[in-house]
């Protein structure tokens, strides 16, 4: 019986051991290497050029962005969509304050 006793204690305490390790790993670990991958990955743009049609109101435009992205590590790389913003200070004569002139989804 008291054989008995230690191996449920033994067996309880692994089972503590191994959910603070998993908490400890997932809290901690896995978001530093993460934010490591993210500091070590480079963008660059390499090009990007706007195509506007000649029409009287300027309403459309096609941009052709070549860019390159390197993630060191056996991580890939995957860039989701999101909308940019094209903005100029141009647009309203004063210097500082921008104006947005275009909204699309890229990539």
């Amino acid at each position: 019986m008291r054989c008995n006793r230690g191996r449920v204690i033994c067996c309880g305490a692994s089972v503590l051991v191994v959910v603070a390790l998993t908490l400890l790993t997932t809290q901690k670990f896995l978001p530093l290497l993460a934010s490591h991958s993210m500091d070590r990955t480079s963008m660059a743009l390499l090009n990007s050029t706007m195509i506007v049609p000649k029409t009287t109101n300027f309403s459309t435009a096609q941009l052709i962005t070549l860019m390159t992205m390197d993630s060191p590590g056996p991580i890939g790389v995957q860039l989701n969509e999101f909308t940019v913003t094209m903005s100029t200070d141009a647009a309203n004569g004063t210097d500082g304050i921008f104006a947005d002139f275009a909204h699309f989804d890229f990539p």
